[in-house]
């Protein structure tokens, strides 16, 4: 399964909720996710207390869904599901 998203491009920031923290958000259509990043840049952009941080767009291949792959998305998230993994684009 191909999934696509986006965050922070210092990962150590993405981690911890807090100022700049982006809650994860998967797309199955680049297009979309990219929509959607825009969206958010329009948005951080038109709040003035607020700044732009360089963020990108990723392209995920996870397993294949099944019982034991759900149990361990939901038990240790979608981290060891991820088989393949490409940065397609950074948005400053």
């Amino acid at each position: 399964m191909i999934l696509y998203s986006y965050c922070l491009e210092d990962v150590a920031a993405r981690s911890e909720p807090g100022p700049g923290w982006v809650r994860d958000q998967y797309f199955t259509d680049p297009g979309v996710a990219r929509r959607s990043l825009l969206d958010l840049r329009c948005e951080v952009l038109a709040d003035r207390e607020s700044s732009w941080r360089t963020m990108r767009m990723e392209r995920l291949e996870i397993a294949p869904v099944d019982e034991e792959t759900l149990l361990i998305l939901v038990n240790h998230g979608m981290g060891p599901l991820i088989r393949n993994y490409e940065i397609i684009e950074r948005i400053d």
